[in-house]
């Protein structure tokens, strides 16, 4: 297959979406190209032409909504990933304030647009796609999202006290207040000592003499940071939002071997201590942290599970979703350039 990848540095989530699956593809021996391009410049055209599908990740500019026709016209399949819906974003999430209402919705009828112009539509949850299916009459694939080599690094581990860390967007900020995340925090370090609080993106009001926030960390040194967690955390809200995200997360934190404790909602509800962690409930934050940080077995115990359940998440074992997607929409150009 003759595959190209157009995708954007703007968004982390491309890393999952769009370069993980096409370098994976090319290790399996097929032609695929992939092009970064940032918004509003002029797309090279010329890397595209000779490819029997090309796969764009979210974007929804004019710039590119031109290229789709233009690709289309030559009979050339498209495949179009959206795995966020704009309307869900929280109130207190910057995106929400800056955009507002208005902003939000123009952004969504955009995206709306590019799906139509695709010939089918991937993305990462049952949810999502249920959405979209109320917005366009597309074929629509749900591929999870999964875990590069990348994620699998071996640098030291934390040696002093026990780290609870969590990685998150600062739109996770909804998340926190909602589920009081920064006073569960608090009593826990006040009720043992040892423990230190590391965050990333999402940022808490803590002691700072036992509190790291780091506003961001490069994409290739992600892993040998959250390796120094000794637990990871992942709470979810009772919010719209929540049910539509993925289960990467949790997948980030068992690739470098950190137990996890994850909200029983959403994308984890299917999870299970095989999988390297814990579900909480919204009123029991406390008591499970508390647990886990006080107890050196059950972390080494659930270390062991997440590590094991990542490797059967690596994207090398799953491409096969995405060269399926990837074929049947070649043959959808082709029998509508035979029409």
């Amino acid at each position: 297959m003759r595959l190209g990848v157009l995708y954007t540095t703007d968004v982390y989530n491309s890393i999952y979406r769009a370069v993980l699956p096409g370098e994976a593809l090319r290790r399996k021996g097929h032609d695929v190209r992939l092009i970064r391009h940032d918004e509003y410049t002029r797309v090279p055209m010329e890397h595209f032409v000779d490819r029997e599908v090309v796969h764009i990740f979210r974007r929804h500019d004019k710039v590119v909504a031109k290229f789709v026709d233009q690709l289309r016209a030559r009979g050339i399949g498209i495949t179009y990933d959206n795995d966020d819906d704009l309307r869900l974003a929280p109130q207190e999430s910057e995106f929400f304030k800056k955009h507002r209402a208005t902003g939000i919705n123009k952004y969504f009828r955009e995206q709306v647009a590019m799906m139509r112009r695709a010939h089918l539509i991937t993305t990462t949850t049952q949810t999502l796609a249920d959405r979209w299916a109320q917005e366009v009459d597309r074929p629509i694939e749900v591929v999870p999202n999964f875990v590069g080599d990348q994620h699998f690094v071996k640098t030291p581990r934390n040696t002093e006290g026990v780290v609870v860390g969590w990685v998150a967007g600062i739109e996770h900020i909804a998340d926190a207040r909602r589920l009081q995340i920064t006073q569960v925090l608090q009593r826990v370090m006040e009720k043992r000592p040892e423990v230190k609080v590391v965050t990333m993106g999402v940022r808490l009001d803590l002691d700072a003499t036992r509190y790291t926030h780091h506003e961001h960390i490069p994409m290739h040194r992600l892993g040998e940071y959250v390796r120094k967690f000794d637990v990871g955390i992942a709470p979810l809200a009772d919010i719209p939002m929540s049910y539509a995200r993925s289960d990467i997360k949790v997948k980030e934190y068992s690739a470098v071997g950190v137990p996890w404790l994850a909200s029983n909602r959403g994308p984890y509800t299917y999870l299970q201590p095989k999988n390297g962690g814990l579900l909480v409930e919204d009123d029991a934050w406390e008591a499970a942290l508390l647990e886990m940080v006080s107890s050196k077995w059950k972390r080494a115990q659930l270390r062991r599970c997440a590590e094991r359940w990542a490797r059967s998440q690596r994207i090398d074992k799953h491409i096969d979703r995405w060269a399926a997607v990837w074929q049947q929409t070649a043959d959808m150009a082709k029998q509508a350039a035979a029409a």
